[in-house]
């Protein structure tokens, strides 16, 4: 099974190829590895939150360096193009075979706790300022204000907490891969 993409604009366009026994990997400048399965310590994923859907899920794995995978493809133009069917089909390929040659991979979400909660505190706080704010723009009858905090709020609301949802410190099973569904629709 293959996947293609460029993670970042500055990055070349990776091949990625299971092949059995580990990932295969090649870009266009010409550089080649591989990254056998025995050698994978850990696999985490981040959900980066946007309006549009899917969001970005990243996928980390950690065998010496770290390699990354995401559902998103950066294209020529510096468009982000949404691969989520493939990289659904991909990664679900690569658990199942992961999990079969190296049973001792840890798998989990990128985030831990303490960084979760110091994010949680900090998405809070900026909502009761904007609720605050928003509050003292309705007593003096600022529209303007009143209007900028409110969809503010809308957006930022919705956004946050699928970050918080997807986000919190979890480990998960090879065969239950959290965001999978979601992928697929």
């Amino acid at each position: 099974m293959d996947y293609t993409q460029r993670i970042h604009p500055s990055r070349p366009v990776t091949h990625w190829h299971l092949n059995g026994t580990g990932l295969v990997w090649r870009d266009e400048t010409g550089r080649s590895g591989k990254v056998p399965f025995s050698a994978i310590r850990t696999v985490s994923y981040q959900y980066e939150s946007h309006r549009d859907k899917p969001g970005r899920y990243t996928l980390r794995l950690y065998a010496g360096p770290k390699y990354w995978l995401s559902n998103k493809h950066v294209r020529d133009d510096g468009q982000v193009e949404d691969r989520s069917k493939a990289f659904a089909a991909f990664i679900e390929q690569l658990h199942a075979e992961l999990s079969q040659a190296n049973p001792d991979t840890a798998y989990r979400s990128f985030t831990r706790w303490p960084v979760f909660l110091c994010r949680l505190v900090i998405s809070l706080a900026v909502l009761v300022c904007m609720i605050g704010i928003l509050s003292f723009a309705i007593v003096t009858m600022f529209v303007w204000l009143i209007a900028v905090m409110s969809l503010g709020l809308v957006i930022l609301v919705p956004v946050l907490a699928q970050s918080w949802l997807h986000n919190r410190p979890h480990r998960y099973k090879p065969d239950r891969i959290p965001f999978l569904r979601r992928l697929k629709r």
